[in-house]
């Protein structure tokens, strides 16, 4: 693997500026140099709105009691559309602008959580309430709930209802709050 990783590092740039050399002598230079900048400010512009909108999912999750999963993931995505847009190049402009498409940044995510557990024994515990794994493998699905169970000890107790009256939190016994005490 990092071998691997090595070989990218060193082909990635020498095929973008291969790349960039073809187009170049086929549109001419200023062409190219506007095209890279041109894909950087678009880029740049559809990542802030989806960004956004990202921020605003993950906000809903928290406000109903789920861990943004999908918000994470897609915040990592976007992260990762974010460098190659502003890298100058077309190949890393493609793969930036793939990443931008929802689909296609959930499919990766999936793609790489199903190969981690394939590869390794992992258990998934929120909350502190057991591992997950058994009945929702993929926390990526769309229908994972990763709100807290409602399983756990049970208390008992007594509500006594009381009337509506100005003296609501008072106590019976001596017509005092408790906290005033």
């Amino acid at each position: 693997m990092p071998l691997l990783i090595l070989a990218l590092f060193i082909s990635l740039p020498i095929a973008e500026i291969a790349l960039l050399i073809k187009v170049a002598d086929y549109i001419d230079l200023w062409p190219t140099i506007l095209l890279i900048i041109l894909t950087a400010v678009i880029g740049v512009y559809l990542l802030r709105l989806q960004g956004l909108s990202s921020l605003a999912r993950a906000q809903t999750s928290l406000n109903e009691g789920r861990l943004p999963v999908n918000s994470i993931t897609d915040a990592v995505g976007l992260m990762l559309a974010g460098a190659f847009l502003l890298t100058p190049g077309l190949i890393t402009d493609t793969l930036g602008f793939a990443l931008l498409i929802p689909a296609v940044r959930h499919g990766i995510a999936s793609y790489f959580f199903n190969k981690a557990k394939k590869s390794a024994n992992i258990k998934v515990d929120m909350f502190g309430d057991g591992p997950h794994d058994q009945n929702h493998p993929d926390p990526f699905a769309a229908d994972y709930d990763t709100r807290p169970r409602k399983e756990g000890p049970i208390i008992e107790g007594e509500m006594i209802e009381s009337e509506p009256s100005s003296n609501k939190n008072k106590s019976p016994q001596n017509g005092k709050s408790p906290w005033e005490q």
